[in-house]
């Protein structure tokens, strides 16, 4: 049986974001065919969830390397700490912020204890696969021994460099200088993957992308679960609430979130005055209060503990416009029968239909249109998460996720 170190950048526990359920799905299936350790990095360790997770998983390994604060400042840790209180101070109300966090390097590790943390687990568990995922973590495969009998897998959650160049589109960043820092982007993510012996992405529309821009080591196509795969189906009619889910901490949700506020939100008020939109996730207060307060309608829930109770007759608007990979919030929505609207961004990698598993619309105005009409249509949004509901469901599924991961494995 293979010995198989994944790194992580969290605990994949509790089940906060689509991240998180996307690797608890994945390890929680795998833990019974390979000898499973996993570590990550952390400042704060949480002890409790890290007990309940192992009572979970008593077959797997559950290895935190706990960040230990030093007086001492490195020259590097400086400049950074410098550099953030900077960008806070001048970039923090203006849309420029943004796009500093979306065009940033490429983590690289530089803390040599946990590099040497990461050898020490592979030398004395004999490790023979070595598991990096989330781009942020792309540069560990750096540190990782130059073994014959090491191999090197990488799950790709989301291409960054698609990510970026639908984000530099839609802000019209197009002065050589964002161009030229683009193409650094877009070769250092490449150079990377190509250090790896396997590579795991989540759609066959990303395995294309990254075919086409350079890839050259094994690629195989597979996909997450989120935890409502084996929810009974359920349909209450929606009659004027709209859903939204997503943290703010993954940009594309912020981003897509205003986005539909400032194209589509008057003019749904307008049509249906008691229409309410409901955000649940992580969101920071000031973004909280910034845009409860130029629309009331709009609720935000935080994290909920029954998301399947809280999506109940709702529609779920995914008006997604940068990102790659699979969005987990439109399985969890098709999963739960709740109606989808979508834009092809949102939908992209999952085999939806417009017209007959979702409606998928890029056009503000069109989207307001047909948003009004599905809410007035209850038998469209019966029709449209029932479809959803059985072509989600027989795709998606433990077997199948095996079967795909132990290729790569293999």
């Amino acid at each position: 049986m293979n010995n198989i170190l994944i790194i992580l950048p969290f605990l994949p526990y509790p089940l906060y974001t689509g991240g998180h359920q996307a690797v608890f799905n994945e390890i929680n299936i795998l833990r019974n065919k390979y000898n499973i350790t996993i570590c990550f990095q952390t400042s704060n360790v949480n002890h409790k969830a890290i007990d309940k997770l192992q009572e979970l998983w008593p077959n797997v390994r559950i290895l935190p390397f706990v960040i230990t604060k030093s007086r001492k400042m490195s020259f590097y840790q400086f400049y950074n700490k410098i550099s953030d209180k900077i960008k806070n101070i001048f970039f923090k109300k203006n849309c420029e912020y943004i796009v500093d966090q979306e065009l940033m390097p490429l983590y690289k590790t530089n803390n040599e204890q946990y590099n040497n943390f990461i050898r020490n687990i592979i030398k004395k568990d004999s490790i023979n696969i070595v598991q990096c995922e989330f781009v942020n973590q792309l540069g560990l495969v750096e540190i990782i021994p130059n073994d014959i009998n090491i191999k090197k897998v990488f799950i790709h959650h989301e291409l960054r460099f698609a990510r970026i160049q639908k984000f530099m589109e839609e802000r019209k960043l197009n002065s050589y200088y964002f161009k030229l820092l683009y193409l650094n982007l877009k070769s250092e993510e490449i150079s990377l993957l190509n250090k790896y012996d396997s590579i795991v992405t989540f759609s066959q529309t990303d395995t294309e992308k990254l075919l086409i821009n350079g890839v050259t080591t094994n690629i195989y196509t597979s996909f997450c679960l989120v935890n409502s795969y084996n929810l009974p189906y359920k349909f209450v009619p929606c009659s004027n609430v709209l859903t939204f889910v997503g943290p703010e901490v993954h940009s594309p949700n912020l981003i897509g979130l205003e986005y539909f506020l400032k194209n589509c939100w008057s003019q749904l008020v307008y049509k249906i005055p008691s229409i309410s939109l409901k955000v649940i996730g992580k969101w920071n207060p000031d973004t909280i209060k910034k845009i409860s307060n130029t629309y009331p309608q709009v609720k935000f829930l935080g994290f909920v503990d029954n998301l399947y109770e809280a999506l109940q007759g709702s529609i779920m608007v995914v008006p997604i416009t940068i990102g790659s990979g699979i969005r987990t919030k439109i399985l969890e929505a098709g999963f739960m029968g709740i109606p989808i609207v979508t834009t092809t961004i949102g939908v992209e990698g999952i085999p939806l239909v417009d017209y007959k598993d979702c409606i998928i619309e890029d056009n503000p105005s069109k989207m307001v249109e047909k948003i009004y009409d599905l809410i007035n249509n209850i038998q469209q949004q019966q029709m449209l998460s029932w479809n959803a509901y059985n072509k989600i469901k027989t795709t998606y599924s433990d077997d199948a996720l095996l079967k795909t991961r132990e290729q790569a494995l293999n």
